[in-house]
């Protein structure tokens, strides 16, 4: 587990209610997608450009399939959202109510490298750096 309690997150954003999704790098480039379910906690840096976040799922999924993917959620839900990110190489978290933590749902066997990002995505996602890796990270609390 990751616990990255140092970074500045808020429970109380103006994306609450809605799904708002955003990603972040790990210690070695690789590329995290987290979303809210509408209650998680937001880090500020994504809070203070919101409006980029905006189609944020629909410009991953453009990417090119670039991995194999490995499931982690055995539940019923459709995960077919996360599966199509991890397939860009991302690791896909969605928020758990049960935990209280974003949690795994699909990961990519060949993770992509933040590098690999077009511009805007690629600064999007060095603006929230994790000091752990999300490979092996099943759950992140913040």
């Amino acid at each position: 587990m990751n616990d990255i309690r140092s970074m500045e997150f808020r429970r109380h954003h103006p994306f609450l209610g809605r799904e708002f999704d955003w990603i972040a790098t790990d210690y070695i480039g690789h590329i995290g997608y987290f979303s809210t379910a509408g209650v998680a906690p937001v880090p500020d840096t994504c809070l203070s450009n919101g409006i980029r976040y905006d189609g944020l799922f629909e410009n991953v999924t453009a990417l090119p399939v670039v991995s194999q993917v490995s499931v982690i959620d055995e539940s019923d839900r459709d995960i077919a959202d996360w599966i199509a990110v991890a397939k860009r190489g991302l690791y896909a978290y969605d928020w758990s109510r049960r935990t209280s933590r974003y949690c795994i749902v699909a990961y990519p066997d060949q993770p992509a490298n933040v590098d690999s990002l077009p511009e805007e995505l690629r600064t999007l996602a060095i603006a929230v750096k994790f000091p752990n890796g999300f490979a092996g990270t099943n759950d992140i609390a913040v």
